[in-house]
């Protein structure tokens, strides 16, 4: 379905209530964390000099990016971002699209029309696209006021990218309001953002991010990173905690419990194939209660029965983490 004002208010609403007291902007180290010290880092500030030097920035003019829209409509803008794509990232892992229609993006509960985003370059192209293979999302507004609105929407959307993507770790997204650029992440605790900067003021900020979207892994994208994908078929591979012995475990498809909300534990649950074993990916709750596993590991040793069996505790990424800063 498609949202009604009714239902946008709704999440909206929700959204509001999720990100009260965790959301964070003017976050010191942002770009640090994200965009320097990457393998693809030098090559994403060489393209941004060229694309500098070579015809987009006029220093005579006050620096401004010279191709790029007086009236920076949404078209225009992207007439401009893809010339910049076909110029300067041919060979990039990631490539920006755009739907042009709501009909054109498909695999969420409503049907939604996103101005920016990058998919794999390898992924097919026909003639839809696909909330799972979603990797950054981009809005963008002429104007400049009322960024709050803005940062709603792109929240909508980044809770269906968890939701399509419910082992992704954390998502990019990023909002261009006529000329004032703000990078974002958003992960389990909440959003995170480098602060709003000019892009004629800042010309090797904006460029850099807009080629670091495109060359960043799968890690660095947030993307899931225990789940191992081949095919249709899914399966994790784990160290038994009692015999130090490494098994693989064969996935159902579809989870058993995904949680549709940004802030939460993010809890999902995946079936083994042979109907004997239930693997359990979460976020570890900042509560001082004992931890779920350790509840388990302890009756596992007594011998508690009609309670699930502790196999493994793995621990992959923690909330407060993911900004490497104090």
């Amino acid at each position: 379905m498609q949202d009604d004002e009714g239902t946008k208010r709704l999440l909206e609403i929700s959204l509001i209530d999720e990100f009260r007291n965790c959301t964070y902007r003017n976050v010191e180290g942002f770009s640090t964390k994200y965009f320097e010290g990457k393998k693809w880092s030098k090559r994403s500030k060489d393209t941004g000099l060229i694309a500098i030097k070579d015809r987009h920035v006029d220093v005579r003019v006050d620096g401004r990016w010279t191709g790029f829209p007086d009236q920076p409509n949404e078209s225009a803008v992207w007439d401009w971002l893809s010339n910049i794509q076909k110029e300067y990232l041919t060979d990039a892992c990631g490539m920006y699209y755009t739907t042009p229609t709501t009909a054109k993006l498909v695999g969420a509960e409503a049907r939604r029309q996103l101005d920016f985003f990058i998919k794999r370059r390898t992924d097919l192209v026909d003639s839809s696209h696909d909330w799972k293979d979603v990797r950054v999302i981009g809005e963008h507004q002429v104007s400049q006021k009322n960024w709050r609105n803005k940062f709603l929407q792109i929240g909508r959307y980044v809770r269906d990218v968890f939701t399509v993507q419910p082992n992704r770790r954390f998502v990019h997204a990023f909002t261009l309001l006529g000329t004032r650029m703000e990078l974002w992440v958003f992960d389990r605790s909440g959003p995170y953002s480098s602060g709003c900067f000019n892009i004629h003021e800042k010309p090797e900020k904006f460029i850099q991010a807009l080629v670091g979207y495109t060359l960043m892994n799968d890690d660095e994208l947030g993307l899931n990173n225990f789940i191992e994908h081949d095919g249709d078929d899914n399966s994790i591979t784990i160290r038994e905690y009692t015999t130090e012995k490494d098994i693989k475990i064969q996935l159902e498809q579809q989870s058993m419990v995904i949680h549709r909300a940004i802030i939460c534990r993010g809890t999902t649950c995946y079936r083994s194939k042979d109907g004997t074993k239930v693997v359990k990916p979460s976020w570890p709750s900042d509560s001082r209660r004992p931890p779920e596993a350790d509840l388990l590991r302890t009756a596992r040793e007594c011998g508690v029965t009609g309670v699930a069996t502790l196999f493994v505790l793995r621990v992959s990424t923690e909330f407060g983490g993911m900004l490497g800063i104090a």
